[in-house]
């Protein structure tokens, strides 16, 4: 077993200079028809073990809470609150209402907000933002499973904010929206996220093989010209499904390895990506380009695998990542950074 350096990544609220990743390529071979059948399927009852406790036995891991309510049946995003502390927003997959919904940390939930004129023709991920000292929440409504989308939208809204009540208002207005293709035909993507000091959104195609990384300007000044997302390059170090995940699940094991979703730590310099296996960090030097970043060997963060992970995100103050799952009872965990950086 090699052992490689990542590149040195952590703000200033870390100090920690650098950190170190294993890792194991295992060539894998991919049956073409079974590829086909899950790309038009969706996937979406695929990554179900069995285990209905996570298992916490690494130290950097704790199970913060646990979401059982109703209205969150297909979570597919999740964006820590610039604006309250111990506060996350969710939305669910495509075909559920264009809502945010909001939970505590340890899964309670604290009501929803519909966003006027929006459709949840296929939301995929969250990115929470501080922009010129207003917070935001993107909704990516990027989800193509068949790739066959002429164009796929961007929502952004300023965060809902608690109301004298302690409720949060009904509805909130898109502070700004636009649609935008791919400069080389229809992606499927779930994972987008922002890098606020470029004003910059980044999306990671989930069924290309390695993953491709895209970029749009974080606020055109034409909403109404239809953009075009740029590739800037591949990601492509996530390591492969292991041959034990391919024994225990010889049909979708070979999937494993796809992203479902994405995040930039608030000071820009780490990124995360989540696949229904493993979330792994990407750091960027100073002056270093998110392409250049993510081609390099990631870190595993290592914890345990849930039923179809899907949503990840840094808490505020980047010290901590929360990641969650698809499908209910959704478990929180709560990963501490600090202790998984201290370890390599």
């Amino acid at each position: 077993m090699k052992e490689k350096h990542v590149i040195e990544t952590l703000g200033q609220h870390m100090r920690l200079s650098a950190v170190r990743q294993f890792g194991i390529r295992l060539g894998i071979g991919i049956v073409i028809p079974i590829w086909f059948m899950l790309c038009w399927s969706g996937c979406r009852h695929a990554f179900i073990p069995e285990e209905a406790v996570p298992d916490l036995s690494a130290g950097n891991v704790r199970q913060a809470g646990l979401i059982t309510d109703p209205s969150l049946t297909e979570a597919s995003g999740m964006s820590c609150s610039r604006r309250e502390r111990g506060l996350i927003w969710m939305v669910n997959d495509g075909g559920h209402p264009s809502a945010l919904s909001a939970f505590t940390t340890d899964g309670r939930a604290q009501g929803s907000v519909i966003v006027q004129g929006a459709v949840n023709r296929d939301w995929e991920d969250l990115a929470g933002f501080d922009l010129d000292g207003q917070a935001y929440i993107l909704i990516a409504d990027v989800g193509d499973n068949q790739s066959v989308r002429d164009f796929v939208r961007i929502y952004v809204v300023a965060e809902p904010e608690r109301q004298a009540s302690g409720a949060f208002p009904a509805t909130v207005v898109p502070a700004w929206q636009f649609r935008f293709r791919y400069e080389d035909g229809p992606r499927d993507c779930e994972a987008v996220a922002v890098d606020t000091m470029k004003r910059q959104i980044l999306l990671l195609t989930k069924r290309t093989s390695p993953p491709l990384i895209y970029e749009l300007p974080l606020h055109p000044s034409d909403e109404d010209t239809m953009l075009v997302a740029r590739q800037l390059g591949k990601v492509s170090h996530i390591p492969p499904p292991s041959a034990k995940n391919l024994i225990q699940d010889p049909v979708f094991g070979v999937l494993y390895s796809q992203p479902t979703a994405l995040d930039i730590c608030c000071d820009n310099r780490m990124a995360v990506v989540l696949t229904y296996k493993e979330a792994y960090l990407f750091g960027r030097a100073p002056g270093e380009t998110w392409d250049a970043a993510m081609a390099g060997e990631p870190l595993a963060v290592g914890i345990p695998q849930l039923k179809q992970m899907e949503t990840i995100c840094f808490s505020a103050n980047c010290r901590t990542l929360y990641v969650s799952t698809e499908k209910l009872p959704a478990p929180i965990l709560e990963v501490d950074l600090s202790r998984v950086l201290r370890d390599q």
